[in-house]
């Protein structure tokens, strides 16, 4: 049997066409394709071609992904971005996702059960999530790029007209079988960072590695920059950017 990983046609011959059992390509990451074709010596023919598509990712699980970034209450449209059309200081709001683990992990069984309405298999662009990467859920894709600019990994949009809360609400990401993959509570109240609700700042996890997503205040911190980090992850805080978020330069 010869085969291709490629996408190319056996029959058409070159480096990419594998023959089975003697060689083996290397599988690729990701989602990719088989083209397979059989070669009768006797007839001189090929047979019909046979292909299938296969991934290397894997159904997710708790503790592979975590809601990193919370964007719930942006600042104010500025002069440019309301020339545009952005009005609406909630059309920048975000959710951004990561994938903590080491393995690729496909996205179309999961879903939001609660804060806002994006089911992936029907609402996303994307997939499947490599590990270390982010993608994001936004409230609008257009408002996003005019205010953070081109190339982010924005997966789609919420759906049925939904928003985050300003006053706070639970966000929780679920399979189709209801296994909670990530869920947080967050609020505006207690030991949630206050600037993060209209001050400009996103509510960014603390320590994303955990496979945790944080439950409490405590457990995240106002973004460094105004308007959050959109599809970068941010990480553990430094003591430098404690000292800026709780003291003024005087009091340094």
């Amino acid at each position: 049997m010869h085969y291709t990983l490629n996408g190319q046609d056996p029959k058409d011959g070159g480096a990419g066409v594998l023959v089975w059992p003697a060689g083996q390509g290397t599988i690729p990451g990701g989602s990719f394709t088989v083209k397979a074709r059989v070669w009768n010596s006797g007839t001189s023919e090929w047979s019909a071609l046979t292909e299938a598509v296969f991934s290397s990712a894997v159904p997710p699980q708790p503790g592979m992904l975590v809601i990193s970034e919370i964007h719930y209450h942006p600042a104010d449209p500025s002069l440019v971005e309301v020339q545009a059309g952005f009005l609406d200081d909630g059309e920048f709001e975000f959710l951004e996702i990561a994938n903590v683990s080491g393995l690729r992990i496909s996205l179309g069984s999961l879903r939001f059960a609660a804060g806002v309405d994006f089911d992936f298999a029907l609402d996303s662009s994307l997939t499947e999530l490599a590990p270390g990467a982010v993608l994001l859920i936004a409230a609008d894709a257009a408002a996003l790029q005019q205010r953070y600019g081109a190339g982010l990994p924005v997966a789609g949009q919420f759906v049925n007209g939904t928003r985050l809360s300003n006053s706070g609400e639970r966000v929780k990401l679920v399979t189709a079988a209801g296994v909670v993959i990530a869920e947080v509570s967050y609020g505006e109240q207690g030991d949630w960072p206050a600037v993060a609700d209209g001050g400009g700042k996103s509510l960014s996890l603390l320590d994303p590695a955990s496979g945790l997503t944080g439950t409490s205040g405590d457990a995240w911190r106002p973004s460094t920059a105004v308007g959050g980090s959109p599809g970068v992850l941010s990480g553990l805080l430094t003591y430098a950017e404690w000292q800026a978020d709780h003291f003024t330069s005087t009091e340094i």
